[in-house]
């Protein structure tokens, strides 16, 4: 997030962990771009209940937050970004699998 903030984007990222999200916050500010950055504490499996409920995004990066669920979890996962999606929006999905999980997913 810092690094996109950077180029001039305005980036919001969440994570569970409060430490997580104060290493973050710390970071932002010493990059200054804390007016770029916002980070919030959030259950991946319940952003409808966070302080991300009702927000969009024109695009949504996940970096290896889908591959650290159990495949029967995955699927909840995802119900909980897609309205988070602005229309037309973009989901980028970086993960560290092999093709026919990547298929499974993206069906």
């Amino acid at each position: 997030g810092i690094y996109l903030a950077k180029k001039g984007y305005t980036v919001v990222g969440f994570d569970f962990s409060e430490e997580a999200i104060e290493v973050a916050k710390k970071r932002a500010k010493e990059a200054g771009v804390e007016d770029r950055a916002l980070f919030l504490v959030a259950d991946a499996l319940s952003l409808g209940e966070s302080a991300l409920r009702g927000r969009k995004f024109d695009t949504i990066l996940d970096c290896a937050c889908l591959q650290c669920f159990s495949p029967d979890v995955q699927p909840k996962y995802l119900e909980e970004i897609a309205p988070l999606m602005a229309s037309k929006g973009t989901f980028i999905l970086f993960v560290v699998c092999n093709q026919s999980q990547l298929r499974s997913w993206c069906r």
